[in-house]
């Protein structure tokens, strides 16, 4: 069978490819199993249109399905994975006990320590087993560096480690984008049967424990065991296309059944993905969640249960979320507000002045980490609602990339995770004064490094992250 080309190339980013699991949806009338078979086999031919596929669970309470929602899926294994030690341990200890496949997509996979240790572990499984399916899909500049050097994607030549895996014969794929555009998405499935989401890519900034000097940075990641690997393999399906791969190729995980006693297994999950220069799914969640998010009157009491929302992003914030903060935060609300900041970048400096001082004067707690924050976790208690994955709150990954996060919804595992990765940190970051003030990065004011002015400023800056 010929294999699939971007013969759609203006299409390919609207277009979810891959079979439509009759599992995944809680209909079961014949048409659904019907018209669900259809769309399982219309790929072999011409990749469906996204916004064709029935994605949200008619159980979610929504009253029709909204784009870029994939199934609610429930009796899921939940871990928090809290910091980089932690995750490069998990990371290491699922490549050594791959049996079947690994599959990741990831934005930065950095030519470093911690990189090389990551590369090796694969190459070593490979060689160990020769059948075993490792494909690997990562942005074509890898790291946001590279993105400012050189924003029309010129060509070069391939980075070591890429060679190195493919040498190896693993099977890597580069998004071929050109301008500030990327992929910014971290899925890592192994097996069919694990999945890991989060904020953390590859290199020692996000796997190695934060030390005096702040460099490395504070970030997190959920693994799933259950019926949620199948929805995340969707959305790696969907990156293996854009990146040039055949999506007929890849074996897709069976449906994990429910298991109703794992730890989280009452939380529902579910996968909003968007594409970049297409979609703003993600962004319109945030927004819903935060709309959403209120204190409340207990009648039999008399007390006042406070909302309470975190925002926890170490870049900018585009004006939607910025205004539906500032919204939550009125007085009528009853919410405490946090914005939790840490200087990840300066590009990410300068786009968190953009809104610093009316988040503060509209009575937000701005609050700045003492080391870099890498960070997109957003928590709404009295909703129990966490969405945590890829996307940060700034207009890059609100419209310009390709992102996927998870929102975790009742259960136990929204609180778990505020308390084990967010909640300690609430109180320790410092407060910056209410009236506002400019935020330096490194603690210098020194002017940044070529090329971040005019992208935090300008593509992302104003026309996106302005409006």
């Amino acid at each position: 069978m010929p294999a699939v080309k971007h013969r759609h190339a203006g299409r390919s980013r609207k277009m979810f490819v891959g079979a439509y699991d009759r599992s995944l949806d809680a209909a079961s009338s014949f048409w659904t199993i019907v018209r669900n078979e259809v769309y399982g086999l219309a790929h072999l031919f011409s990749p469906p249109n996204l916004k064709a596929v029935p994605e949200a669970d008619p159980t979610s309470g929504r009253a029709a399905a909204e784009p870029g929602m994939l199934p609610v899926t429930m009796g899921n294994e939940l871990t928090v994975i809290p910091d980089g030690p932690a995750f490069k341990k998990e990371l290491l200890d699922q490549i050594r006990n791959a049996k079947k496949s690994i599959w990741i997509n990831v934005y930065e996979w950095a030519d470093d320590a911690s990189g090389n240790k990551i590369a090796a572990a694969i190459m070593a499984a490979k060689r160990k087993n020769p059948e075993l399916d490792v494909r690997i899909i990562i942005d074509n500049r890898m790291n946001f560096q590279q993105v400012l050097l050189d924003p029309v994607n010129k060509g070069r030549a391939p980075d070591p480690i890429i060679q190195m895996l493919q040498d190896a014969h693993c099977d890597v794929r580069r998004v071929d984008y050109a301008g500030e555009k990327v992929n910014h998405r971290k899925i890592f499935l192994f097996d069919g049967e694990t999945s890991l989401v989060g904020g953390q890519n590859i290199g020692d900034a996000n796997l190695n424990a934060m030390s005096a000097d702040h460099w490395e940075y504070f970030d997190a990641t959920t693994e799933a065991r259950g019926p949620q690997v199948f929805a995340d393999a969707l959305v790696f399906r969907q990156s293996w296309y854009m990146a040039g791969g055949d999506p007929r190729s890849l074996a897709m995980p069976k449906r994990t059944p429910p298991e109703p006693t794992a730890h989280g297994a009452d939380t529902k999950v579910q996968g909003i993905w968007h594409v970049g220069e297409a979609d703003r799914n993600i962004e319109r969640e945030l927004v819903q969640r935060i709309d959403s998010e209120s204190g409340y009157l207990d009648p039999n009491t008399g007390e006042m249960h406070e909302g309470l929302i975190v925002i926890a992003d170490g870049f900018g914030m585009c004006d939607r979320v910025a205004k539906a903060l500032e919204r939550a935060a009125s007085p009528e609300r009853h919410n405490r507000v946090v914005y939790l900041w840490g200087e990840a970048t300066p590009e990410g400096t300068i786009m968190a002045n953009q809104h610093l001082a009316e988040l503060a004067a509209a009575g937000i707690e701005v609050r700045n980490a003492p080391f870099r924050m890498h960070m997109k976790a957003y928590y709404f208690k009295n909703r129990n609602i966490l969405i945590h994955g890829s996307a940060n709150t700034d207009g890059a990954s609100a419209f310009l990339n390709d992102e996927y996060s998870r929102q975790y919804t009742g259960g136990s595992y929204p609180a778990d995770f505020y308390a084990q990765v967010l909640q300690p940190k609430v109180d320790d970051f410092a407060t910056i004064p209410r009236a506002g003030s400019a935020l330096v990065y490194r603690g210098k004011n020194a002017a940044p490094p070529t090329g971040i002015t005019e992208f935090a400023t300008g593509v992302v800056g104003a026309a996106i992250d302005r409006n």
